[in-house]
């Protein structure tokens, strides 16, 4: 189940910063990708959030969802949003962590 959480983990965390990068880039940066990447990260996202709603605690679920709002959020690049978006990352990143035992 660890290896799960995990796999889970890194997926949602690999996708929702690819979408948090897309959706506070450049003009240059988001012409550069095409929608098909954005539904495939979208359902990347999707699926590793299910693993962590699935099996984990409802802490680690919270903060889950708290970073995964804040990357849909995300505007242009330099907003408020930037700081709140990595420390929703640092928060879930520790709440499973803990979960997991590896400190």
């Amino acid at each position: 189940m660890r290896d799960q959480k995990l796999a889970g983990a890194a997926e949602m965390v690999s996708a929702g910063t690819n979408i948090y990068e897309l959706r506070s880039g450049s003009r240059e940066w988001v012409e550069g990708h095409e929608p098909v990447e954005l539904r495939e990260w979208q359902t990347q996202l999707q699926r590793g959030r299910a693993v962590i709603h699935l099996l984990c605690t409802q802490e680690t679920r919270d903060r889950a969802t708290a970073f995964v709002r804040l990357c849909w959020r995300a505007g242009s690049p330099g907003d408020e949003h930037y700081d709140q978006t990595i420390a929703a990352l640092r928060s879930f990143t520790e709440s499973l962590r803990k979960e997991l035992g590896s400190d």
